[in-house]
């Protein structure tokens, strides 16, 4: 059943969504360097409805398309990838106000260097904040201030994944990191696994990159921790494109096929909703 007044009009080309932990305010990044900012909307918690917050949307930089978005754990910054594919840094940082949700980019945003961050992972502990990088085949780690919100590029990053990394994310405990590559052969090693180290250095996990179906660019793990799922993009197989449900082994960070289930077509990302047992 449709929300009353939905489809809510946003700019151009959105492309991810991140709400605050407390689920008052939603954000949409989008892919549109005419656009060049993020959304803010503030979100009617009898409702559900959502209305654009005042000056909305909000300034990256001329040029850039802020498209994935998360907010930190604490509910205080936004981050944001651009999907340019410059030299330029392009991972911008917003402090959020609590109470209106006005987005204003901190003090030395954006940070880089970072070149085509389709998505962006914070890492539970609040410490690291990972970006896919599309174009350079590779996952971007930096570590966070967790009292300014400002990024510092990691000793050892770039991290390396597969072929046109989509999308990035990690398992609740911060334990595991994994990047699906859409650009990778079909049927071929389509998923990159890895540990997180102390430091935040992501490390590659025994048996990675481990066998996927068709080009998969979307990934998330379940609440539990247990189970990871992979979708196939119909972006180069213009059929109906594939779930992939793989169970984690909690002790090595491996994953292994639970079982095979149909989507819809040109599906790109992936989330779960509801608890399980």
């Amino acid at each position: 059943m449709f929300q009353s007044g939905s489809p809510f009009s946003v700019s151009n080309l959105p492309y991810a969504l991140a709400t605050d932990p407390a689920g008052r305010f939603l954000f949409v990044g989008h892919e549109d360097t005419a656009v060049a900012a993020v959304s803010a909307f503030t979100i009617d918690a009898s409702t559900g409805a959502i209305t654009a917050v005042a000056g909305s949307p909000f300034a990256a930089a001329v040029g850039s398309s802020p498209a994935s978005v998360a907010v930190s754990p604490d509910g205080l910054y936004l981050y944001a990838g651009s999907t340019q594919s410059s030299p330029n840094p392009n991972s911008f940082v917003y402090a959020i106000n609590q109470h209106t949700g006005v987005l204003t980019q901190i003090a030395g945003s954006p940070f880089g260097p970072l070149q085509n961050g389709i998505s962006v992972f914070i890492h539970p502990s609040a410490k690291f904040v990972y970006y896919a990088q599309y174009s350079g085949n590779n996952a971007v780690g930096y570590t966070r201030s967790t009292t300014t919100g400002a990024l510092t590029l990691m000793q050892n990053s770039p991290f390396s994944a597969g072929a046109a990394p989509g999308f990035i994310s990690g398992d609740i405990n911060g334990r595991y990191v994994y990047v699906a590559n859409s650009g990778d052969a079909i049927g071929t090693a389509g998923a990159h696994g890895f540990t997180v180290g102390a430091d935040g250095t992501l490390t590659a996990i025994s048996g990675s990159p481990f066998t996927t179906g068709k080009n998969p660019i979307g990934v998330t793990f379940d609440e539990t921790s247990r189970f990871v799922y992979i979708i196939g993009s119909g972006e180069t197989n213009p059929t109906p494109d594939p779930v992939y449900a793989y169970q984690l082994n909690a002790q090595t960070g491996a994953i292994s096929l639970v079982g095979t289930y149909a989507a819809g077509v040109d599906a790109t990302c992936i989330a779960i909703a509801g608890s399980n047992p």
